[in-house]
């Protein structure tokens, strides 16, 4: 129990995102990898152009850059309960949008 509640003690470095944040990312990032999915039927290189222009926008909208982005990802990697805990908000809330009433009656 010590161990573990030290882990959560541990001051995150400032160049690292907020597990919040960075759950709240992946999510966002995760939609995006399935949209390039149902793009690919347009042409690749549509879909390339697509997906990377949302994943700009996405990394705008959360202020943060692909250094950070790869850093944080390094540090969680290093720290697997803070990740496993990360992907099980993620997992929730790609639950939660695949269950979105309003998402059902898209055709």
């Amino acid at each position: 129990m010590a161990l573990f509640s030290s882990c959560h003690d541990e001051q995150i470095p400032k160049n690292v995102i907020d597990s919040a944040t960075m759950a709240d990312f992946l999510v966002e990032a995760h939609l995006i990898d399935s949209y390039d999915y149902v793009l690919v039927s347009h042409g690749r290189e549509t879909a390339d152009t697509i997906v990377s222009a949302a994943y700009d926008s996405l990394f705008l909208k959360y202020n943060i850059s692909l250094a950070d982005y790869d850093t944080s990802i390094a540090y969680y990697t290093r720290h697997p309960q803070m990740l496993e805990d990360i992907y099980s908000r993620v997992a929730q809330r790609l639950r939660e949008e695949a269950n979105n009433p309003a998402l059902k009656n898209i055709n």
